[in-house]
Parts: C-alpha cells; structure tokens; sequence
C-alpha cells in the first residue's frame, strides 16, 4: 500500500492506494487545510505550525510514516518537454541542465525526467523535465523529517498529471484540452492526439458558480486554442475535460463554452480503468491519486536529491583524506631550498592574478558584462513574445471594405443590406436585411453561403414590417479565417 501526500497554498490531500504498471487502485482518501501563513505558494514560511499540523492529521487517520511519496505544486517548479538523442541517464540529466535558460548548472538545483514517448526520428526521444531548487527540496524533507515522516519520493504534480493522462482510454488519439481546478487555481493541459503538448497555470479571480466565473475560463480555453492554432497542430481541438470542477461550475463553464465555440464537446475527466475508487469519483483528489503512478526513477527528484547529495559527501571525504598528504608534500618542499625559492615565485604569480581579478576596473567590466547579457537574454525573449503575440492577432478574421462589398454584391440590388456589428474577437458579423419578396432574401442567403468568407450562417424567421413595407429577417455571419485578408 503506498502513501501519497499532495501540498499546494493551504490545501494538504493525501491518497492511499495500490499503483500498478498501468492502473491505480484508490483505497482512502483525505483531505485538510494547513495553518494559514504557515505555506505560500509551496514555500514553507511556518514550519513549526505546518509540522504540528501534519503530525496530528497523520495520527488522527492512522497514515503510514513510511515511504511516503509526496507530489507538489508550486511556482518553484520549472517544467519543459524537449527532444533529445537516446543517452544514458547521466548524460541526458547533464543535457537536461543546459536546456532550462538563465539556470546556473550546479549543486544548488535538482533534475528529473520521465519520457513520454520514443522513436521520434532516428535516435531521438521525448521527455517531460522538471527542475527545481535543491533548499526547496530540503525543506519540505526537514519538514516531515521533523514529525517522523520518511520520504521517498518527490514529484512535480504537473508530471503526475501528464503520466496518467498518457494512460486514459479517454483522452487516447483525442486532441483536446484538461482542465484541473484547484481552488483558485486552473492548470490547463493541451493534448495532441492524446500526447503532452502545452500547459499553463494561472489564477483565476470570479466567484465560482458565478456566470463571470465560467466565462474566464471559456477565455483560459480560448488562449489554449489560439496557442494550438498557432503551432498548426494537424488536428484541432475538440474536447474539453474537467477535473475538481463542482457541479455549479461546471454548469456556468459549458454554457460559456458553447457560446464560445458550440462545436467543442465538455465533459468530466473520469477513467475508471486507470483510476479505480469504489466510494465515487476521485478527480477533486487527482494531483494527489496521480502522485501513486509508477514512473521511472529519474522522474523522482528525491531520488536525484540523496544521489547527487552523495556524491558531494564523498568528494569532501576524498578531501579530508588529501589534506594530510598535502601537508606532508608542503613539509618536503620547505626542506629542498629549491623547492623554497619556486614556491615564493609561484606565490608572487598567484598574488599578481588575484590583484588583476580584484582589480575594481576589471570588476567593474564583469559586471557590466554580466548586465549586458541579462539584458539581451530578456530582449531576445522578449522579441520572441512580440511575434508570437503579432501571429495570434493576425489569426483573427477582419471587417473591411472587401468584405462589406462581398455582402453587398450578393444583394444584387434587391436587398436592402444594414451592418449592424461585428466582434472581433468571435469574428461575429450582424446583418440586418430587408427587401420586398421573402424569395429575395432567400437567394441573398444563399448566395452568401457559397462564398469562401463565411464559415456559417445562422438566421432569424421572417418578420414583417408595417414601416418599411417589407420582411426583414436578421443575419448573424460568421467570419472564416482569412475573411478580410
């Protein structure tokens, strides 16, 4: 039976099951809120109250302090897929390092990585990395240390998440979108053809079952499908999947939604044949259930943690030996006069370059080196957000001149034609029609629906109008991509 505790802001879950090779059987379920102030955003900023807290909620529902895996989320965390060549682990955790921008690679930070999949060109894989503080680790092992908690294993919940996501019958071939409440935040993942793409976490503001609620994360949705529209996925998105979403928000959500885009399909993120749980579902529960998924060990970043600790403890031990060989060497040389006079010179070398290194000019022009290439690494990402920012907008359809006189040449003069609006940000154009004959209007719509600059028409009944002397009937035009361009 494994033991799996999930830490975020104030919320503390734990899940109690049996991990298999493929599947996960949910015995016991918990759930309580950490002493306010004690945990901001995952860092420990309490850990006397936040220990207290544990060690009673361990005690009152009998938890096992044994080999307990502990899964967290937190702005800590740095997380990327990347394609590499097939290496030894070593080898793939040294490129790993190279590849997150503005990180020193030493001591002070842990890796980790599980693959998602292989084959993918000649020798080439790709895997889910994570990297994260190695204080940060420690403190939360001091923390359990403290209430006699034994750690065995660390995971990112974002990686928890995606290993069981690649598993689900669900999501399988689906190019789709998983949205995971949790409290006031909303992890969205983007799948293509059911394989780990994009995700994003943000914070959401409106009051939950609210309409205003729904509609920001209809916004949350619609940015994730900019983004896969953007890297020209080969299918579109056409699911939506929720977890941790009560039924109020999940009421408000898909009516957004549909409004939005009423060709997307919502639905609740449930899988029984990877998460199975008798006493019902288990998705406000998910980070924590997915931290009892069996993954490959350099996923474990405790693992990498007490290794590379390890290996930092043998090479003091291998110092401490040196040192008494050392003194005996210098003890030698100060015997040979030779030996004398070429450590003086080799002294007054090593003099003159640690003058040279503090030297206040030389300093000063490291720094100012240092500075100039921050500033570059900001702009080169900088510039790089402007363009992917100008290929969104320029996705978007346009209202101009070309398009008004499309419509107004399918009128051929029997159809008095009045714009009402357009939203941009639906590509929605409202039409307002009038003309003598109902047949009139019937082949204005139709040949409205033959061109390219429409991808839908959709139209009210016909209602006479004593004034004009007419029917009038009112069109709601939906832009194609290009329309305008």
């Amino acid at each position: 039976m494994q033991t799996c505790v999930y830490m975020s802001n104030r919320k503390i879950q734990v899940a109690v099951g049996n991990p298999k090779n493929h599947s996960i059987a949910v015995k016991r379920l918990y759930e309580t809120e950490a002493p306010e102030g004690s945990i901001i955003n995952g860092v420990i900023t309490g850990e006397e109250e936040l220990g207290a807290h544990l060690s009673q909620f361990w005690k009152e529902n009998h938890l096992s302090t044994r080999n307990v895996c502990l899964v967290l989320h937190s702005s800590q965390f740095m997380a990327k897929t990347l394609m590499i060549p097939a290496m030894n682990t070593n080898k793939t955790l040294n490129y790993i390092q190279r590849e997150f921008p503005g990180v020193n690679n030493d001591s002070g930070s842990v890796y980790g990585y599980f693959r998602i999949s292989g084959n993918k060109g000649k020798g080439m894989r790709e895997v889910f990395a994570t990297r994260m503080e190695r204080d940060f680790l420690d403190s939360y092992r001091k923390l359990f240390a403290s209430v006699g908690i034994q750690i065995n294993s660390v995971q990112a919940a974002l990686g928890c998440v995606v290993s069981v996501l690649h598993q689900m019958e669900l999501v399988r071939g689906k190019t789709c979108v998983v949205q995971i409440q949790d409290e006031d935040n909303l992890t969205s993942i983007l799948l293509d053809k059911g394989i780990y793409c994009y995700s994003s976490v943000s914070r959401t503001f409106s009051e939950h079952g609210t309409e205003g609620y729904g509609m920001e994360v209809a916004r949350n949705i619609s940015g994730i499908l900019q983004f896969a529209s953007a890297q020209k996925l080969e299918n579109s998105v056409t699911d939506v999947f929720w977890a941790g979403f009560p039924e109020r928000d999940m009421q408000v959500c898909a009516q957004a939604l549909e409004q939005m885009d009423p060709d997307l399909k919502a639905d609740m993120l449930e899988d029984e044949k990877v998460i199975r749980f008798g006493d019902g579902a288990v998705d406000n529960f998910l980070f924590a259930v997915s931290g009892l998924f069996r993954l490959e060990k350099e996923s474990n970043l405790y693992y990498r943690y007490k290794k590379s600790s390890e290996s930092h403890q043998k090479r003091i031990s291998l110092m401490k030996q040196l040192i008494p060989v050392l003194l005996l060497l210098v003890v030698m040389l100060m015997i040979t006069g030779f030996f004398v006079g070429n450590c003086l010179i080799t002294q007054k070398r090593l003099q003159e370059v640690r003058d040279y290194n503090e030297n206040p000019e030389v300093l000063e022009q490291s720094a100012q080196y240092d500075e100039l290439e921050s500033r570059l690494m900001w702009n080169q990402t900088l510039k790089a957000s402007l363009e992917r920012a100008k290929r969104n907008i320029e996705s978007y359809p346009s209202f101009n001149s070309s398009v008004r006189k499309e419509i107004e040449s399918c009128s051929l003069g029997q159809v008095m034609i009045e714009v009402l609006s357009f939203d941009a940000a639906t590509g929605i154009v409202n039409v307002d029609t009038a003309a003598p004959e109902v047949e009139d209007i019937n082949q204005f719509i139709d040949r409205l629906e033959e061109r390219d600059i429409f991808e839908q028409l959709d139209y009210t009944g016909y209602v006479w109008s004593e004034e004009r002397g007419m029917w009038t009937i009112n069109l709601v035009c939906y832009l194609s991509e290009n329309a305008g361009k």
